[in-house]
């Protein structure tokens, strides 16, 4: 099993009065997630944490002898999604909880991402910046022929059009990739990458960052030197040969 080393990090920005943002990072259980409270719904912050915690007790319950771990995967964000759902509905000054959710959980050999709405996954190797996960704006998934064109008239085309929350959401992706040594992987909320540009987040990844959690504070601070206007989150996975 190859060796893992994580860290994670998230800030309020320089703009939003509070962070609606939420992650966990755990190394032992080998998985990081980070989610983003839907900016303008009430109780952002509520919903991307208790999707995270809710996703987190599923993740941890996995029994190799039992399921698959992309179908358990689905199944597991699936009954998050319906989690912070049922909040809203049981709490009605809640109604209407939605986060987006990216997860990247990793096995012996393998990584399996899990992607419901526009934070992101990305992978830096040999020097190179991959995104690796479909953002879920209106836009995209009409080029994707996901949702019908006519839709696309109806909103801001990067309006989300899939979200943690629904009774049931429209598109969630499942991707896997195999591991090999020295293979950085990042899930982030979009305070990241609209700040900084993909050439931007690979200079500072290519820098000489032995500790993760510097390598966080980077990016953060980057993000926010340029205007800092949304709240950040990132997880950053190195895997070790």
């Amino acid at each position: 099993m190859l060796r893992l080393d994580m860290a994670g990090l998230s800030d309020r920005g320089l703009r939003r009065k509070r962070n609606e943002d939420a992650f966990v990072a755990s190394l032992d259980s080998r998985f990081g997630v980070v989610c983003d409270g839907v900016g303008g719904n009430v109780g952002g912050d509520l919903a991307a944490q208790l999707a995270v915690s809710t996703l987190s007790a599923k993740l941890a319950q996995f029994s190799k002898a039992e399921a698959e771990h992309r179908s358990f995967l689905e199944q597991a964000i699936r009954q998050t999604s319906f989690r912070v759902y049922k909040y809203g509905v049981d709490n009605p000054e809640f109604q209407g909880l939605g986060t987006t959710l990216n997860c990247l959980w990793f096995t012996a050999d393998r990584v399996f991402i899990g992607n419901v709405g526009d934070s992101r996954s990305y992978l830096f190797y040999q020097k190179q910046l991959w995104q690796l996960t479909v953002d879920h704006n209106i836009e995209t998934l009409v080029s994707r022929g996901t949702i019908a064109k006519e839709f696309a008239n109806l909103a801001s085309p990067r309006s989300l059009a899939s979200v943690i929350g629904s009774l049931d959401p429209e598109t969630i992706d499942i991707y896997s990739l195999d591991l090999t040594g020295s293979q950085i992987f990042i899930s982030a909320t979009d305070g990241l990458f609209t700040m900084l540009s993909a050439a931007e987040i690979c200079d500072i990844l290519s820098g000489a960052h032995e500790d993760l959690n510097d390598l966080c504070r980077h990016l953060v601070d980057k993000a926010n030197s340029k205007g800092g206007r949304d709240n950040t989150t990132v997880v950053i996975t190195r895997v070790c040969g």
